[in-house]
């Protein structure tokens, strides 16, 4: 019998004025940042960081799910040069 993992559900929030998505982990935070052109209603990937003390454990899938799921809701375009969401971008075409 295989035993299946829950994982975490992390809070994820959008910090608009900072243009980042963050999860906070206590003394630690998870964040995926981003640059708005908001004329041509672009946005674009560029870090991805999760501490050490919680990778693994699904902290970054949800982090660039959410960044993700809020840009398509924009209609904004987007592209990356993070690897970690490049991967997300390669999955949905």
């Amino acid at each position: 019998m295989q035993k299946t993992q829950m994982q975490e559900k992390y809070l994820v929030q959008h910090q608009i004025e900072k243009q980042q998505f963050i999860i906070d982990l206590g003394a630690e935070q998870a964040l995926v940042q981003y640059e708005l052109d908001p004329t041509a209603l672009h946005l674009h990937f560029y870090h991805t960081f999760v501490p050490v003390s919680a990778r693994g454990k699904g902290v970054a899938n949800q982090l660039v799910t959410a960044a993700l799921d809020w840009a398509k809701a924009q209609n904004y375009s987007i592209s990356s040069s993070c690897s970690y969401v490049q991967l997300f971008l390669s999955r949905s075409k």
